[in-house]
């Protein structure tokens, strides 16, 4: 029911796409690295929750465009990740 998204950007990777079947359905992830910022698709199914941990250079992060994340609220290691309910997301990670 509980999957983690990581994302890890290899040095010289820009983007990246992978889906794994679960029980509850497709997982899917895309994610394209720009200039200063990371933008990401989520796809969770109905019944699961993602646990997205955020990138640790991360500044702001937008969920379907809303801030979720401002690096003055200094969050602690274990407190960078944040549940996301089935649905589909775009993800914004700024650096």
């Amino acid at each position: 029911k509980r999957f983690i998204v990581d994302p890890q950007i290899p040095k010289g990777v820009t983007w990246a796409k992978t889906s794994q079947i679960s029980p509850y359905g497709k997982i899917e992830v895309y994610w394209k690295l720009l200039e200063d910022k990371i933008i990401m698709n989520l796809k969770v199914p109905v019944g699961s929750t993602a646990i997205l941990q955020y990138p640790k250079l991360a500044s702001n992060i937008k969920i379907n465009n809303e801030l979720i994340y401002t690096e003055s609220e200094r969050l602690s290691v274990t407190e960078r990740e944040y549940e996301l309910e089935s649905g589909c997301y775009v993800i914004e990670f700024l650096f």
